[in-house]
């Protein structure tokens, strides 16, 4: 299928990738940011097989820690 076949349905404004992929986005009446995140999260997670991984790191990572200086 071609980009031009995709169907383009989110009302002016709206995030036509969110509106695509997920059905709403946070620019919808009634949702907000976090709920939008959450939805791109949840489907990433669950497209690599990884949606039974929390989604917060259980401790910082090297990058992290090198860039405060700890490594």
């Amino acid at each position: 299928m071609a980009d031009t076949d995709l169907v383009h349905d989110a009302p002016p404004g709206h995030s036509i990738a969110a509106h695509r992929a997920l059905g709403f986005c946070s620019a919808c009446p009634g949702r907000e940011f976090w709920e939008e995140l959450l939805a791109w999260r949840t489907r990433d997670n669950e497209r690599d097989g990884s949606a039974d991984l929390p989604d917060r790191a259980p401790f910082p990572s090297r990058e992290a820690e090198a860039h405060h200086g700890r490594r």
